[in-house]
């Protein structure tokens, strides 16, 4: 198997898992479309809930790119906990704390509502990055 088609599989790997936890998503729009209310999903505390477990998903993902890395040295350990400490600091933590005020707040503010869609779209492209050095970092090297 050649670089570029190992990269390519890889991707659609991590790509793949994404997708799949888009699927509740997709669910609460058919059922906020029914109910006529599709304006309400962007209210909803999942999205803080799916960054949460995205980010860390993706601090497990560096684990296991630490451990193949320990024989070949092509990232430093140090780069890999830098990594790992920006998830639990700005992805992770806050995303943790949106949940718990759009759990407990009736009406959250429109700027938790739409940070917690912004941290979605991070904790996917952290995901993908991270979901594809893990699984295809021996086969690129």
């Amino acid at each position: 198997m050649n670089k570029q088609t190992s990269k390519n599989q890889y991707s659609d790997y991590a790509l793949g898992e994404i997708l799949f936890s888009l699927s509740p998503f997709v669910l609460m729009l058919i059922i906020f479309a029914i109910n006529d209310e599709v304006h309400q999903i962007i209210y909803q505390p999942e999205w803080s809930f799916a960054a949460s477990v995205m980010f860390g998903q993706s601090v497990t993902r560096l684990y296991y790119v630490q451990k193949r890395n320990s024989e070949s040295r092509i990232i430093s350990t140090d780069r890999v906990a830098l990594f790992v400490a920006a998830i639990l600091v700005f992805g992770f933590a806050p995303s943790i704390i949106l949940l718990e005020n759009t759990i407990n707040d009736n009406n959250p503010s429109k700027i938790v509502v739409y940070a917690q869609i912004v941290l979605f779209a991070v904790s996917c492209f952290v995901h993908f990055i991270s979901n594809t050095l893990a699984a295809g970092k021996n086969e690129l090297e």
